[in-house]
């Protein structure tokens, strides 16, 4: 096995409406993620998680940006190629 792997997450080129079900889900459910991770912690320690709260923030802003993005694309008459990749790195 490699130490680095790459997986391909998205790829392809996509209407307007299937960009913004594909990004928009995909971003919200990472917001999701945080969000209960930043819960359970706060309820175990009584202390919110500075990683997620500021992850949080980062992940809305390019949700935001996501919609900008795909709403210029309705306006305009464009559909969006959209390549995403995932790194993944083994270490000690």
């Amino acid at each position: 096995m490699k130490k680095t792997e790459t997986i391909k997450l998205i790829k392809g080129k996509f209407s307007p409406g299937d960009a913004k079900e594909i990004l928009i889900t995909l971003i919200t459910h990472k917001i999701n993620f945080h969000q209960m991770k930043n819960f359970s912690l706060e309820e175990r320690f009584g202390k919110p998680e500075k990683r997620s709260e500021k992850r949080i923030t980062e992940l809305k802003k390019s949700r935001d940006r996501a919609r900008e993005i795909i709403d210029a694309a309705i306006e305009n008459g464009y559909s969006l190629h959209i390549d995403s990749s995932i790194k993944i790195k083994l270490e000690k």
